[in-house]
């Protein structure tokens, strides 16, 4: 399957801009999320991390999982380890304060 993670940052990009032009803070973050994932994707770790950075900032609190948690493997890729188990730390924190797991 050929991605086309490049045109697929644009294209989010673009989403952000409209996004922030509308003030819609939720979609801002998504954007941000998306982008960060697709640098990844493309081989760009080190700079998904900026973008996974700005998710967080721009998201809620109840919606912060998904960011922690793409840091944890962004810090993970470029080995920097110790940043990576916080992040990883701070996701499973968020998960654990909300009951999110259920085993029963």
């Amino acid at each position: 399957m050929n991605k086309n993670y490049k045109q697929a940052i644009k294209y989010h990009k673009k989403f952000f801009s409209c996004a922030k032009l509308m003030e819609d803070k939720v979609g801002m973050a998504l954007a941000m999320n998306r982008i960060g994932i697709n640098l990844f994707n493309y081989g760009q770790a080190e700079e998904s991390i900026n973008f996974h950075h700005q998710n967080i900032g721009l998201t809620d609190q109840e919606n912060a999982f998904a960011g922690l948690y793409n840091l944890g493997i962004s810090y993970r890729k470029i080995k920097d380890y110790n940043e990576s188990i916080t992040y990883f730390h701070e996701a499973l924190k968020w998960a654990l304060e909300r009951n999110v797991f259920h085993f029963d």
